[in-house]
C-alpha cells in the first residue's frame, strides 16, 4: 500500500474510532483490531503512526468506554510489543509512559495483564538487546 494511502487510511481510522467511541463499541473494537490483523498490510511507519493516533484517543477516552475496548486493544498492543521491527515495539511499549493510560491499565489490570504477560515475558528473555 503506498505511503499516501496509509496516511489517509490511518486518518480515516482515527476519525472512525473517535466517532464510534460515542456510538457503537462493537464497531470500535473492529476498527482497533483491523490494522494489525496482518502486519504485512501496513508498513512499519504506518503502524507507528497508528499507535500514536491511538494513544491520542486513549488520552481522552472515558474509563467506561475504555473497558469496552480494552481486550481487543491490548491483544493488538501485545502483538505490537512482540514486533520484530524495533520502532513498532518501542511505540507500543511507550504507552506505559503515559500517566492516564497507566491509570486505566491499573484499574483494569485483571484483564490487561494476562493478555500482555506472555509477550512481555518473551521479549524480556529473547530480545536481541537485553
Amino acid at each position: 500500500m503506498p505511503y499516501d494511502c496509509q496516511v489517509n487510511f490511518i486518518c480515516s481510522i482515527r476519525a472512525l474510532i473517535a466517532f464510534s467511541l460515542c456510538k457503537d463499541s462493537e464497531f470500535c473494537r473492529k476498527q482497533i483490531s483491523f490494522p494489525y490483523i496482518s502486519n504485512t498490510k501496513l508498513e512499519n511507519s504506518a503502524q507507528v503512526m497508528f499507535l500514536g493516533e491511538l494513544e491520542e484517543i486513549l488520552d481522552v477516552i472515558e474509563p467506561t468506554q475504555f473497558v469496552k475496548i480494552q481486550e481487543p486493544l491490548f491483544k493488538q498492543i501485545s502483538r505490537c510489543v512482540s514486533s520484530p521491527h524495533f520502532q513498532v515495539a518501542e511505540r507500543a511499549l511507550y504507552y506505559w509512559n503515559n500517566e492516564y493510560i497507566m491509570s486505566l491499565i491499573e484499574e483494569n489490570s485483571s484483564v490487561i495483564l494476562p493478555i500482555m504477560f506472555a509477550s512481555l515475558y518473551r521479549i524480556s528473555k529473547e530480545h536481541w538487546n537485553p
